[in-house]
C-alpha cells in the first residue's frame, strides 16, 4: 500500500481501487480525513461562489451609470453554477441563512475593495433575497 504523505493521486487511485475490490485494509482514517476536506471545499467553493454573485449584483446595483460587462458575465456564470453545484449537493442547502450570511459580507467588503466605495454606502443588511440572488430574471436598479 502506497503512502499517503508520499503520493497522494497514487495513494488515492490505490485506496479506490481497493474499496472497490472489498478490501477490508484501507487507509480509513487518511480516507475519512480527505472525504472531510472535500465536504469543506464545497461548502467554501458554494461561499465563494455566492460572495461573488451578490458582490456582482451589488456593484451592479449601486454603479448605475458605471455597470462592467464582467459583473454581467459574473452574475451569469454563478447564477449558472450555483444551482449545478447544490443539485450535485443538495445538503448544502442546510447552512443557506448562514452562507448567505458569510456571503454577503464577503460581498461588502470586496465591493467597497473593488469599486472604492465605502462601507457607509452600503446598505446594512443584503438587499436581495434568496431567490433574486438566483434568479436569471432579477437585475437590481434601472436596466
Amino acid at each position: 500500500m502506497r503512502d499517503y504523505n508520499t503520493d497522494f493521486a497514487l495513494w488515492a487511485r490505490e485506496q479506490a481501487a481497493r474499496l472497490r475490490a472489498g478490501a477490508a485494509d484501507l487507509d480509513r482514517d487518511n480516507i475519512a480525513e480527505e472525504l472531510e476536506a472535500l465536504a469543506r471545499a464545497l461548502h467554501g467553493e458554494l461561499d465563494e461562489r455566492m460572495a461573488r454573485l451578490i458582490q456582482s449584483l451589488l456593484q451592479w446595483s449601486l454603479l448605475e451609470g458605471d455597470r462592467q460587462p464582467r459583473w454581467y458575465v459574473t452574475i451569469q456564470e454563478e447564477r449558472d453554477m450555483i444551482p449545478r453545484l447544490l443539485a450535485d449537493a443538495p445538503s448544502l442547502r442546510q447552512d443557506w441563512p448562514e452562507t448567505l450570511t458569510r456571503a454577503w459580507r464577503r460581498a461588502q467588503d470586496d465591493a467597497c475593495d473593488a469599486t472604492g466605495l465605502t462601507r457607509a454606502l452600503m446598505p446594512s443588511a443584503c438587499p436581495f433575497t434568496s431567490e433574486q440572488i438566483l434568479d436569471t430574471a432579477f437585475w437590481p436598479g434601472q436596466p
